[in-house]
C-alpha cells in the first residue's frame, strides 16, 4: 500500500477556499423591493400573527402566494407597521422587508382589502402567484436523493506505469490503458475512470434555519481496474441554502461533501475480506453546486479528489501452480492505491 501523498493537505485547502470564496459571492437581490409600494393593502386574519399579537396589519406590498409543498400554499406578507417604505431604497428597503416578512398559512387569511387613495373604497384584493419577477420556485426537501455520473482522472505521475504478476511460464506484465472501458476482468491501471454513483441522504439537523446537514449512504458502480466494483461509502453533505428563498432570487444551491467507505467486486473475483480485513477501501471531499430546474428537482456539479485503494483480481495461473506443489496459497490479491480528481453531473431530488 502507497503512503500517502504529501501534497493532499495542500489539495483540501485549495478545494474549501474555492468553496467558500464561491459562497461568499452568492448574488441576493429583494423581489419584494421591486413592487409598487404605495398601494395599501389591509390584511384581517381569522387569529392572531404568532409573536405580535396582531389580528390585522397593513402593508404596502401585495402578499404574495407561493406554492411551497404539495397540496400546500405560503402567503408571503410584510407588516408595514405604520411605516412608509416607499420613501426608503436600496440596501434599506431590502432590510426592511426581510425585518418585516411574515410567512402565513392562507387558511388563517380572513380578508385583505386594498385602496390607493381615502377617496377609493376598499377593493377585496385575491392573492396570486408572481408573473416574471420570482427566479424560481424551488423546494427542497429534507431527504435528498442524488443520482450521478462519474468521470475521474489518475494523474499519470502517481499512477503505475504496470504491474507484474509472476506465473509458472514466467512473468505476465500488464501496462497501464488510457480508459477504464475494456479493461474488467484485467488489472491494468487506468488514466481515466468512468462510474455511476447514487446516495439518499436524510436531513440530520439545519444551522440557521437555512443551511443544512445530510447523511445518508451511497452506492454505486466502477469498472476499474479489473473489477467490477460496487462502492458503498458513508456520505456526508453540507448544504448552503437549503431552504430556498425565491423572493430573494436565492434558488440555487452550494455543497460540501465527503466520502469513506469499501468496494466489493460484483464479478465475485475479489474476495471482499482478507483476515477480517476489508481488502479495498476509499475516501474523498468534494464541492458542488445545485442549479435550480424544476420544483421538484436541480441539475448537479461537483468536482473533488478521491484516494482509492482497491484490490486487484489475483494470478490464477500463479495460485493454482503453488497449490500443485504444495504451496501455502492464501496470500492477499494485490492492491492498487491511486489518487484521483473526478468531476460529477447528474440530478438532485
Amino acid at each position: 500500500m502507497r503512503k500517502p501523498h504529501p501534497g493532499r493537505t495542500l489539495i483540501f485547502i485549495l478545494i474549501l477556499t474555492f468553496a467558500f470564496i464561491n459562497h461568499s459571492c452568492a448574488p441576493g437581490k429583494c423581489v419584494l423591493c421591486e413592487y409598487d409600494n404605495k398601494t395599501l393593502y389591509n390584511v384581517e386574519l381569522n387569529s392572531t400573527l404568532p409573536g405580535t399579537g396582531k389580528s390585522s396589519f397593513q402593508s404596502y406590498f401585495p402578499p404574495i402566494l407561493l406554492e411551497r409543498k404539495k397540496n400546500k400554499e405560503e402567503l408571503y406578507v410584510i407588516d408595514c407597521d405604520n411605516e412608509t417604505p416607499y420613501l426608503m431604497g436600496g440596501d434599506e428597503l431590502e432590510q426592511f422587508v426581510k425585518a418585516k416578512v411574515h410567512i402565513i398559512d392562507p387558511g388563517k387569511i380572513k380578508k385583505i382589502t386594498t385602496t390607493s387613495d381615502i377617496d377609493v373604497a376598499p377593493v377585496e384584493y385575491i392573492p396570486q402567484p408572481p408573473e416574471g419577477k420570482l427566479a424560481c420556485n424551488r423546494y427542497r426537501n429534507a431527504i435528498k436523493i442524488e443520482t450521478r455520473g462519474m468521470l475521474g482522472f489518475r494523474p499519470w505521475w502517481l499512477t503505475e506505469e504496470s504491474i507484474t504478476y509472476p506465473g509458472p511460464e514466467g512473468d505476465a506484465v500488464y501496462n497501464r490503458k488510457f480508459s477504464s472501458l475494456g479493461t474488467i476482468g484485467s488489472p491494468n491501471g487506468t488514466i481515466i475512470t468512468l462510474g455511476l454513483e447514487a446516495a439518499l441522504l436524510p436531513r440530520l439537523f439545519k444551522i440557521g434555519d437555512n443551511h443544512s446537514l445530510n447523511l445518508g449512504p451511497m452506492l454505486g458502480i466502477w469498472p476499474v481496474d479489473g473489477g467490477l466494483y460496487i462502492p458503498l461509502s458513508i456520505h456526508p453533505r453540507f448544504t448552503f441554502n437549503d431552504i430556498t428563498t425565491p423572493l430573494w432570487r436565492n434558488c440555487n444551491a452550494f455543497y460540501l461533501f465527503g466520502d469513506i467507505g469499501t468496494a466489493y467486486d460484483a464479478l465475485g473475483n475479489i474476495p471482499f475480506t482478507y483476515k477480517n480485513e476489508l481488502t479495498s477501501t476509499f475516501w474523498g471531499i468534494g464541492v458542488g453546486f445545485d442549479l435550480w430546474k424544476t420544483r421538484g428537482r436541480d441539475l448537479s456539479f461537483d468536482i473533488g479528489y478521491r484516494f482509492t485503494n482497491l484490490s486487484l483480481p489475483q494470478n490464477l495461473d500463479y495460485i493454482n501452480c503453488l497449490k500443485e506443489n504444495g504451496i501455502n496459497a492464501d496470500i492477499p490479491n494485490p492492491v492498487r492505491a491511486t489518487d484521483q480528481f473526478f468531476i460529477r453531473v447528474g440530478f438532485t431530488w
